[in-house]
């Protein structure tokens, strides 16, 4: 079996995370400051038992509004999302089904 522990990591301390690593180059979205922080409680002994991958969730700039006032900079869209900000949407309704799915993707421009 293998150990599964769970850390609570509260709201002051994802702030804290984010403001801390921004300071040093990297801006996470919150979601994924909170496994950062996770990982940064996680005794030294511990975090070299093996390699350890922390995910970012989403890019920071979909929490730019929660983000810029703790960092007190702006939060840019990296170029591959800047991209497709102003491109219109589109809604198709499909059955449930992977062959419809398929095909509405086929059918993509």
């Amino acid at each position: 079996l293998r150990e599964v522990t769970v850390e609570r990591v509260e709201d002051d301390a994802i702030r804290a995370r984010i403001v801390a690593d921004a300071a040093a180059g990297y801006l996470w979205c919150p979601h994924s400051a909170t496994a950062a922080e996770a990982f940064a409680r996680m005794p030294t002994e511990r975090q070299a038992e093996r390699p350890w991958i922390v995910a970012a969730t989403a890019h920071p700039y979909k929490f730019a509004d929660v983000i810029e006032p703790m960092i007190g900079r702006t939060v840019e869209p990296s170029p591959p999302l800047r991209a497709i900000l102003g491109r219109a949407g589109k809604k198709v309704s499909i059955a449930a089904s992977l062959d419809e799915l398929q095909e509405a993707l086929r059918t993509l421009p």
